[in-house]
């Protein structure tokens, strides 16, 4: 199968529904850029520049973080594929895997900065936000966060993507 086959696939058996929206835009952007080509014929050193050359709507290059959230997609596609015999290995599996910025490198927003941010978002953004500033949540957690999974009595929320941390109110 080529690559934009595979983005048009049911994946809904093998893939949380978290994850399908995500999954389905970035191997589309995937099959864009491979149109008909078979899956079989990719490379690791392919897959690799395809991913070191990725930039974003602005024209700039994509962090780390989103290169391996590229990568970590493309190699659940193509060990889905090797796992079924439709290809003899899985070419992601020697990409190399990038190391993000260290808690050193990482800056903090001031109360100010926050604030600005906070004023100029709508809603629903914004309860994202704030449950990302005070809480500690990843946005793909804020995101997928439900109110049904929150349990103010309690304090606590179990996530699928980390363990368990306490909300402070």
């Amino acid at each position: 199968k080529t690559a934009y086959e595979i983005r048009n696939c049911d994946w809904s058996s093998d893939v949380c529904s978290s994850d399908l929206a995500d999954l389905k835009s970035r191997l589309g952007r995937f099959a864009h850029d491979h149109p008909g080509r078979a899956l079989g014929t990719f490379t690791s050193h392919e897959v690799q520049g395809w991913i070191d050359r990725l930039k974003g709507a602005d024209g700039k290059p994509l962090s780390a973080v989103t290169r391996g959230n590229f990568r970590r997609l493309l190699s659940m596609l193509f060990e889905w594929h090797r796992r079924r015999g439709a290809i003899v290995s899985n070419p992601v599996s020697d990409v190399q895997v990038e190391t993000t910025a260290s808690r050193e490198d990482v800056a903090f927003w001031t109360v100010d900065e926050a604030r600005a941010v906070l004023d100029r978002i709508d809603d629903e953004a914004r309860a994202a936000l704030v449950l990302g500033l005070f809480v500690g949540l990843r946005t793909a957690e804020a995101v997928r966060l439900l109110w049904r999974d929150v349990d103010l009595r309690s304090e606590e929320h179990t996530s699928e993507l980390q363990s368990q941390f306490r909300i402070s109110y």
